[in-house]
């Protein structure tokens, strides 16, 4: 029987990159990080439930620290960019889809009935959990 983490092994692209490559995704990667470190002004929003808060902790680069944040619905804060931009469901660092990686959110799914009476399914529409609305004029996008 196969398990899934060998179908993983077998089937990923392999990562032979030169060390070209690697010195410029490192360079770019800490370019990213310098904009992302920026900090922001804005208010977090919660729409599930209406009015709640959350606690998380949030470390996206490896050598930054796990840093813990509490947020309620409706309050202002300062947080670094990349905070911000997890809240919204962004990714800088995804290229291959925008960016777009759809955290706090969660997926509705469709069912639908195709000619010979079979079902598919596929994702409907993302529903946001919460987000943040920067108050400064910063794209967060």
């Amino acid at each position: 029987m196969t398990t899934y983490s060998q179908t993983i092994k077998t089937t990923a692209a392999p990562r032979n990159y030169t060390d070209d490559q690697k010195k410029k995704f490192k360079t770019d990667l800490k370019k990213m990080w310098e904009e992302e470190k920026q900090i922001v002004h804005g208010r977090f929003l919660c729409f599930e439930p209406r009015g709640g808060c959350v606690t998380f902790a949030f470390r996206k680069y490896e050598w930054d620290h796990p840093t813990q944040y509490t947020f309620k619905d409706g309050e202002e804060y300062d947080i670094p960019l990349s905070v911000a931009r997890h809240l919204n469901g962004i990714d800088i660092t995804a290229k291959a889809i925008d960016g777009k990686i759809n955290t706090c959110a969660y997926a509705v799914h469709n069912y639908k009935q195709n000619a010979s009476g079979g079902t598919s399914v596929d994702i409907g529409k993302y529903v946001r959990r919460y987000a943040f609305q920067t108050m400064g004029g910063e794209n967060v996008g």
